[in-house]
């Protein structure tokens, strides 16, 4: 089965993404919310992830080496946060990301839809 890796270190949203995605869509959530997770997710595999959805903030972190990560494996990655930056999404999409979102309101249906 296909299954979708949600990266966000914000807990509540974290369970509410993980609930809206289950609900929305027929797939596997996987996630992660913590740097030491993700480096051991990267050490196990990435078999079956069709999709990352990576909170642009995740840790505190830069995005750009997590989203040439799994580009580089062929898995599509889409980028959110909550403030707009042009130059930071012009950035992220040359880094490989698929999309680049806001995730304000956090019950937004478009914002869901899209992702």
């Amino acid at each position: 089965m296909k299954k979708i890796l949600l990266i966000e270190d914000d807990n509540y949203y974290l369970k509410q993404k993980i609930k809206e995605l289950k609900q929305r869509l027929p797939y596997q959530v996987i996630s992660i919310h913590n740097k030491t997770k993700l480096e051991t997710f990267q050490n196990y595999g990435t078999d079956d992830i069709f999709i990352v959805l990576l909170d642009n903030f995740f840790a505190e972190e830069n995005s750009k080496p997590i989203i040439q990560y799994f580009s580089s494996k062929g898995i599509a990655v889409i980028v959110y946060t909550e403030l707009y930056d042009p130059i930071l999404a012009e950035e992220i999409l040359k880094a490989g990301a698929l999309d680049y979102v806001l995730k304000k309101p956090y019950e937004d249906i478009n914002y869901t839809t899209r992702l």
